[in-house]
C-alpha cells in the first residue's frame, strides 16, 4: 500500500496518513513505520476454531458478536493534528 501511494506521488504525512490492522507490517523497508491497531490474534483464532469445531460436529454455531479489545501502536505514519 505504501509503495503504491508513493509511486502515485503521495507524500506520507504531508498528503495522507496510514493506519494498518493486526500489527502487520508487510514491508519494513518502507518509511515511515506503519501505525496500527493491534488485536489479540490468538483469542480471535480461538473463536474461529471453536466455530469450526461446532460445524464439524454438525452443530450450528450461535450467531453472536465477539468483543476483542485492541490498542493503537503509534508509529510515524500518522501526522499529529494541531
Amino acid at each position: 500500500m505504501q509503495r503504491t501511494l508513493l509511486q502515485r506521488g503521495f507524500r506520507i504525512l504531508e498528503d495522507i496518513s496510514l493506519v494498518g490492522y493486526d500489527n502487520f507490517l508487510p514491508d519494513l523497508s518502507l518509511a515511515p513505520e506503519l501505525t496500527t491497531l493491534d488485536v489479540n490474534l490468538q483469542r480471535m483464532a480461538q473463536f474461529a476454531v471453536s466455530n469450526i469445531v461446532q460445524l464439524l460436529a454438525g452443530q450450528q454455531p450461535t450467531p453472536h458478536l465477539r468483543h476483542l479489545e485492541g490498542f493503537i501502536i503509534e508509529r510515524s505514519s500518522v501526522r499529529t493534528l494541531a
